[in-house]
């Protein structure tokens, strides 16, 4: 193939990639090819065997997000996007087979609310467009001069575009599988309606003799370069380059080392440049006081944009699980970016940073129908991560014995059991956790959800618990209640813990913890198995204390606390205890420390939510408000110190206190 004709202007590499005989940029939209402004994407000269013609930036369940710009008619970068394409392939084969609830349906209105939270949070960053709520035709390039091409129907003209086809009625008449009903997509000619030949989007789609292949003679001729071959939605906003981790590795000071591979480092304009690591140190970290205060001001510095960062990572989670209706169960560092403004010349950079989220929730709900009881599940697979809770994976199921309690019969016919399941092995269940059980019943079993009961004053290997209403015959309830008291052997159960949104509670909470720290000082592993062992010393000290009482008297009893995650590991500079403590107060520093073992469910009786489960399933983000109400008071207390003569202050302050004593 030919390389691509468009050529770069000079000030696209001073902005962006490594040179001009690598990359062009190549219109997305046909109408756009010579308009003075235009929405383009960033291609290789060269194809990549590993990643193709496009710069990919990251991938989602349902969509890849590619590297582009905003560039005027000379190929002036004037803004850089990443341009959002829906897939549909990964989503379809992450759980095996598709979910009855997941189809094309739900994936579109997932795409359009996903798009409406993001814009939400940031409104300033989104090009809006119809192509984020109606799909837009399938779109290739040409491979001589790049252009988008929209495929026709030879056999109809050079104006019978393939387009999705999303109507029901029509696929069906063909015996082919609906749109909202399926994961499959086909395209078709729409003048043709129900006499449509068409093209299925996937190898795994249903075929019938009314399907052709995607060739020369249905108007895919060689050559194409797909782009958007599903013809899926689209999501255009401004690029954040920097990875939470690269940010606060600057805020700590360290230098950055750009982003992408290895081979193609971006540095998409100039207010990154004097973060590189050969001009960090002479740029002043981009922070206010580091020339001035030196290290003194560096320190609480770096201590207050990290709780900013912190403080703005749990706001943005917040919001979207609020505007959405889901968790995320699977949060991760690398799901935020940082955005840093242009102006880098008239303010210090890191002040003006803008944090995003790659992505939105990635889960489904479902409903226990007439329970009023609804638990989530991830969309893709849940690899095992340090930012997820183990009890996320740790369903049990088996068999054991039951002894029935009780049975409630309602006026409406259904039933409620009360027993105790025994003979299984011992585990943890949270209160909002989920039993399944089957109880027999005139040669019949019965299956009961369940949830366990807070009084569980009993035996090993028992766990009471009490169902969930259901409808059943009269017959049915009159055989139940014949049995209670009496041992029912071999009954099948599963356990399963009920995630929801305190498991995002969980995540940020470890992501906090690695804002915080220096992982290079601390990783990640210990300062987190410390935290967790710092939260069992701060519970063991009784409830009816204050946190902060707690934390106090859990730290004077075992200072090797300190050395882990004490003040002195906030940053590269080399810091004794003692100077770190004369830098930031000791009151403060343990203060983000008492909102993260809060944050951990279960793990402290002030804690916000007692397991993964503890919250309104239809106010999600109910969780969260506590927590950044203390985080708004621990910015406000760090900021003042920052912006007056602290050091004054406390001497002041160790004078008074040393009369008052």
């Amino acid at each position: 193939m030919t390389a691509p004709a468009r050529a770069v202007n000079s000030r696209f590499v001073q902005t962006g990639l490594m040179d001009q005989d690598n990359y062009s940029l190549a219109p997305l939209f046909a109408e756009s090819d010579g308009a003075p402004v235009s929405i383009s994407l960033v291609v290789r000269r060269k194809h990549d065997p590993a990643s193709g013609w496009f710069v990919a930036l990251y991938q989602l369940v349902d969509a890849t997000v590619f590297l582009g710009c905003l560039c005027d008619s000379r190929g002036l970068v004037k803004e850089w996007l990443e341009i959002w394409v829906q897939t549909v392939l990964r989503t379809e084969h992450a759980n095996g087979p598709a979910d009855a609830q997941l189809n094309n349906a739900y994936l579109d209105q997932k795409w359009r609310q996903r798009a409406a939270a993001l814009e939400q949070l940031a409104p300033d960053s989104v090009f809006a467009g119809p192509w984020q709520e109606e799909h837009p035709l399938p779109v290739y390039f040409t491979s001589e001069r790049w252009k988008p091409v929209a495929p026709s129907n030879p056999r109809l003209g050079d104006h019978a575009a393939w387009e999705l086809c999303r109507e029901d009625a029509v696929l069906k008449g063909a015996k082919l599988p609906a749109y909202s009903e399926s994961t499959f997509r086909y395209l078709y000619n729409s003048s043709q309606a129900g006499n449509s030949m068409f093209v299925a989007l996937d190898e795994a789609a249903p075929r019938n003799q009314r399907v052709i292949a995607a060739d020369a003679e249905s108007g895919f001729v060689e050559g194409l370069i797909p782009f958007n071959r599903h013809a899926g939605l689209l999501f255009i906003r401004k690029h954040s380059p920097l990875r939470l981790r690269a940010f606060k590795r600057i805020l700590e000071g360290y230098g950055w080392q750009g982003s992408g591979q290895a081979a193609e480092k971006i540095s998409p304009t100039a207010a990154y440049e004097p973060f590189r690591e050969d001009a960090y140190f002479q740029n002043n970290h981009g922070l206010i006081f580091s020339g001035r205060r030196g290290r003194e001001g560096r320190v609480l510095e770096c201590f207050l944009l990290k709780l900013v960062l912190f403080q703005e990572a749990v706001a943005q989670v917040a919001a979207v699980i609020k505007s959405e209706g889901r968790p995320f169960l699977n949060l991760h560092a690398d799901d935020f970016r940082v955005r840093l403004p242009v102006a880098a010349w008239r303010l210090p950079s890191c002040w003006g940073f803008e944090l995003s989220l790659c992505r939105t929730s990635e889960s489904m709900a479902t409903d226990i129908a007439g329970k009023g009881f609804r638990f989530f599940k991830p969309l893709g697979g849940q690899p095992a991560s340090i930012y997820q809770p183990k009890q996320i994976s740790s369903a049990r199921s088996g068999h054991g014995s039951v002894r029935l309690r009780n049975v409630r019969a309602g006026d409406d016919g259904s039933v409620v059991c009360e027993g105790t399941l025994a003979d299984v092995e011992v585990f943890a269940m949270g209160p909002s956790d989920l039993l399944w059980i089957e109880l027999p019943a005139r040669g019949e079993r019965l299956a009961f959800h369940a949830r366990p009961l807070s009084e569980q004053n009993l035996a090993a290997k028992e766990i009471r618990f009490e169902t969930l209403s259901r409808i059943i015959s009269a017959p049915m309830r009159e055989a139940l209640t014949a049995l209670k008291g009496m041992p029912l052997e071999g009954v099948a159960y599963k356990a399963q813990p009920v995630t929801s949104s305190p498991c995002d509670l969980y995540s940020l909470a470890v992501i906090a913890l690695e804002i915080l720290i220096d992982t290079e000082k601390v990783s990640l592993a210990v300062a987190l198995d410390e935290c967790f062992s710092l939260a069992r010393e701060v519970a063991r000290q009784g409830a009816g204390l204050p946190i902060a009482s707690r934390r106090a008297k859990a730290l004077e009893e075992e200072p090797r606390f300190w050395d882990s995650l004490g003040p002195q590991n906030i940053c590269q500079e080399s810091l004794t205890r003692e100077e770190a403590c004369a830098l930031i107060p000791p009151e403060l520093w343990w203060g983000c420390f008492d909102v993260l073992i809060r944050m951990f469910p279960g793990a402290d009786p002030a804690g916000w939510a007692r397991d993964l489960g503890d919250v309104n399933p239809f106010a999600l983000e109910s969780c969260f408000p506590e927590a950044m109400k203390e985080l708004d008071g621990l910015v406000e207390r760090t900021r003042s110190l920052l912006f007056l003569d602290w050091t004054s202050n406390r001497e002041t302050r160790n004078i008074l206190d040393e009369f008052s004593g």
